[in-house]
């Protein structure tokens, strides 16, 4: 298994977890002990410690996307009492 296509399987099956058990960055750390034994991929650092990081870096990943659309949907607001 390649290390992208290990990141893949990764998040893959982090994201079939229920959303309240993928919220903090505890739950990637504790889930990355879980499955990285199972993921086979080179690497010169700590298996465990680079699958926490992509489980962490997804979390990052959905605030931001979540935050982005609450800004939108704030613009889109103010742009509409602006017209009215």
């Amino acid at each position: 298994m390649t290390k992208d296509e290990a990141r893949r399987e990764a998040i893959r099956r982090w994201l079939e977890l229920p959303p309240e058990r993928r919220e903090a960055y505890d739950d990637a750390e504790v889930y990355a002990v879980q499955i990285a034994p199972d993921l086979d991929f080179p690497t010169i650092t700590n298996r465990t410690r680079m699958v926490a990081l992509w489980l962490i870096l997804e979390i990052d990943r959905v605030y931001l996307e979540a935050v982005d659309v609450a800004k939108a949907e704030r613009l889109n607001r103010a742009e509409q009492q602006l017209a009215a």
